[in-house]
């Protein structure tokens, strides 16, 4: 018999979080099988699709939650480095294109070939997963990726059509960066945001995110600034 005494909670939680990973990934793979091998199967099995949607969105808490541990621990190192926003943008805006088409919605990206900045590329997907999860279940029907340059931040938004932010999140700022565990909505998704993107800064600036009014479409706009 094996002695895993010597495994910090940490590790621990970083094995477990990866193995259900997997486990959910293999249900969603299964799903998008029939999709596109059985597409007349999968118009008849309208529950399909909201299964696939249900298990990304578990799956990205995972990561939002063995995240938000290493960070209370101090063990949350993001490495940053330079990326360009238009792929990074594009590569996201293709892996949300199959949820999109499945609800009968679109996705697209405006974003300057030139733009680039400084994250971490895995930390800062997590974020825009989260968002656009959000978007894409209260988007009537298209979501926006767009990104630019608000001196001295690279500025990403992510929009859609749908009612919006309410009115009282809009205007408590305060509200939008804490969890409320009495609430429908506890605030995960923000209080991940603002924990993550604390972790980005320069000696002068630090990230930060907004919520707003989607300029383009008319819904909710995230807008993630980065230093």
């Amino acid at each position: 018999m094996s002695n895993h005494s010597g495994i910090d909670l940490a590790t621990l939680m970083s094995i477990s979080v990866h193995d259900i990973k997997n486990d959910i990934n293999h249900l969603i793979s299964k799903v998008e099988n029939i999709e596109i091998h059985q597409p007349a199967l999968a118009q008849q099995l309208p529950t399909l699709s909201s299964i696939k949607t249900d298990a990304i969105h578990i799956s990205n808490q995972l990561v939002q939650v063995l995240a938000l541990y290493k960070a209370k621990e101090g063990l949350l190192k993001p490495l940053i480095d330079q990326h360009g926003l238009s792929e990074f943008l594009e590569e996201k805006c293709a892996h949300y294109a199959g949820q999109c088409k499945a609800q009968h919605k679109s996705i697209s990206v405006v974003c300057d070939d030139q733009l680039c900045a400084f994250f971490d590329e895995a930390l800062i997907s997590s974020i825009l997963d989260s968002t656009l999860e959000n978007a894409l279940r209260h988007a009537k029907k298209q979501l926006l990726l767009r990104a630019e340059y608000t001196a001295p931040y690279q500025v990403i938004h992510i929009e859609d059509d749908g009612p919006g932010y309410p009115d009282e999140l809009l205007a408590d700022a305060i509200q939008a960066n804490s969890i409320d565990q009495d609430s429908r909505h506890t605030g995960l998704g923000f209080y991940f945001a603002q924990t993550i993107l604390a972790l980005h800064h320069t000696p002068k600036l630090s990230a930060y995110f907004t919520l707003g009014r989607s300029s383009q479409l008319g819904g909710a706009c995230f807008s993630i600034f980065l230093p």
